[in-house]
């Protein structure tokens, strides 16, 4: 690390002290200021609340709450932001080794693991930097993990269970997201990989304003795309119209509003999305085959 600048009243917390393998770094700070030149480590860089600013290769990446940003092993970046509130974040480091050997045994069937316990071709991991929003099966795993850092440094006795965990979500989580970028029309691989940038910008800007009246000219604009390019590219990576995505976005928080929160039925219709009562019962039988008061009768 070049240089570092940290703000008054700073907290990095060093959770596994003796591991040298991997690491995992837990922060408080209202600021920060770092340059990274080839990092030791396939890092994560998970918030847990408040927002991060990186960058690498002259493009940033501003991570916000429950979002990680992925940097592959060896590459530069700087990190650089200057809050009025704490930012609580994690710095996870992920060693080539863990990672090769967690890819290879997920990614073997288990004849060629038996004939064949050590990985014999070696082939270096890839990951498709970017921030990945709370939806990611990683991001939902994470924060599931590390709820509170300092329950988890008098906690975490077996070391390689933690890693090796995050280790076999991230292989999971990648493996879907080369999916998604493969499925994209372009010749060149990074075309694609551009793409699915773009288009992932637009379905974390859905995930944060579901909830209101979006459209797809605004949507597109979030991802500097025209309107059918996006609409088109966005069916190709998720399967599904960014119209259904919104639906089924609302319906899902509609269900958990239901479910845990004592709210009339016209409120919850409100706050995620719908004008009226009418139009959210329809769209809520026709997506879970119940309507919304008959849900509420057999909760009760």
């Amino acid at each position: 690390m070049s240089f570092v600048s940290y703000a008054n009243n700073e907290s990095i917390t060093s959770l596994f002290p003796g591991t040298s393998l991997n690491v995992i770094n837990y922060s408080r700070l209202s600021s920060c200021s770092a340059q990274v030149s080839g990092s030791h480590f396939y890092g994560i860089k998970y918030v847990q609340k408040g927002c991060e600013r990186y960058v690498i290769d002259r493009k940033t990446y501003d991570v916000k709450e429950r979002e990680f940003l992925l940097v592959n092993k060896g590459q530069s970046f700087t990190v650089d932001f200057k809050n009025e509130a704490i930012v609580h974040g994690f710095c996870i480091g992920l060693s080539e080794e863990l990672l090769m050997d967690v890819s290879y045994a997920m990614c073997t069937d288990e004849d060629t693991l038996l004939e064949y316990p050590d990985n014999p071709i070696y082939a270096k991991n890839d990951f498709h930097e970017t921030v990945y929003s709370s939806t990611d099966r990683l991001s939902r795993y994470l924060h599931q993990l590390l709820p509170n850092p300092f329950n988890l440094k008098d906690n975490l006795l077996d070391s390689y269970s933690f890693f090796s965990g995050i280790a076999a979500e991230l292989v999971l989580s990648q493996k879907a997201t080369k999916k998604q970028i493969a499925q994209l029309r372009g010749v060149k691989k990074s075309t694609k990989k551009e793409l699915f940038d773009r288009v992932l910008l637009a379905k974390n800007y859905i995930d944060a304003n579901f909830y209101k009246k979006i459209d797809i000219p605004e949507i597109a604009k979030q991802a500097a795309l025209s309107e059918f390019h996006f609409y088109r590219s966005f069916k190709e990576v998720y399967g599904i119209s960014p119209l259904k995505y919104i639906v089924n976005k609302r319906m899902e928080k509609s269900l958990e509003l239901l479910r845990y929160e004592k709210l009339p039925i016209a409120h919850i219709a409100y706050e995620v999305g719908f004008s009226d009562i009418y139009s959210f019962s329809k769209s809520f039988k026709k997506h879970y085959n119940v309507s919304p008061s008959r849900f509420l009768f057999n909760r009760a």
